[in-house]
């Protein structure tokens, strides 16, 4: 599953909406966010060639990958990965260190919010961008970081024949933008081809070397995956919850 040879989404800002394409995986679908309600679908340009869009976008942003949609104050905006670092390979499959990403804002210039929330809207903001900046977020175009290679192996076989979308199989736990993410998956889950744009991330380590042992050379990799859904400073988040998920959860997996 690739997003084009350099692997990329481009997104293009009209007046009213804002359209989504991958260099390739995609086909002739599109993803269409209205920039009043924040709402993404998922479009076919042959099926329909305008969308409502008329004239030159305003303007258009490249990027790597999509984290995500949130809404805030003002309304929607796309956390889009514009920098990202090669930092090993499992396999045949390249792994990649998000290095920079870019928080845009979808909804229309002309929304206006009053004062406080205007405050709230530049805490929040930084809030993000702070979690967003550290640099332990790893992702892959046609591996799926979020499960071990034993949990692959046998969804393999439990899923032959079955959609190759990496969101589709990402384990719940260990899938660190899935919140962000479930616009886009809802938007894909109308359309064959549009699971392309939706790209599973872990937080956590990767580390790959090149090992050399009585003469044999391989890549040696360890993997931890931090869990999405208890965590936080240990003085402050500590046992398990009413669902038994406990505090600052990881695995680690050596390849």
């Amino acid at each position: 599953m690739f997003l084009g040879s350099g692997n990329f989404v481009s997104s293009s800002f009209y007046q009213s909406t804002v359209t989504v394409e991958a260099g390739r995986g995609a086909g002739d679908e599109q993803l269409r966010i209205d920039r009043t309600s924040g709402e993404v679908k998922a479009a076919s340009t042959l099926a329909d060639k305008t969308g409502g869009l008329s004239g030159a976008p305003q303007r258009t942003i490249t990027a790597h990958g999509i984290v995500g949609m949130i809404n805030l104050q003002r309304g929607a905006y796309m956390v889009l990965i514009t920098g990202r670092e090669a930092v090993g390979t499992v396999g045949t499959s390249t792994v990649y260190r998000v290095s920079e990403t870019k928080i845009v804002k979808v909804a229309a210039d002309n929304r206006v919010v009053p004062g406080f929330d205007a405050v709230d809207e530049a805490t929040y903001l930084r809030l993000l961008e702070s979690a967003l900046a550290v640099k332990s977020f790893f992702f892959s175009y046609d591996m799926d970081l979020t499960n071990t290679l034993q949990r692959q192996q046998q969804q393999t076989g439990e899923n032959s024949g079955e959609s190759s979308d990496l969101y589709k199989t990402a384990n719940d736990e260990f899938f660190f933008n899935k919140y962000l993410a479930e616009p886009l998956m809802a938007a894909a889950s109308s359309s064959q081809k549009a699971g392309v744009f939706v790209q599973p991330m872990i937080h956590g380590f990767f580390a790959c070397k090149q090992v050399a042992i009585r003469g044999t050379v391989f890549n040696y990799v360890v993997i931890t995956r931090r869990g999405r859904k208890r965590q936080g400073a240990r003085y402050f988040s500590r046992g398990a919850d009413e669902e038994g998920n406990v505090s600052n959860f990881a695995e680690t997996e050596q390849i």
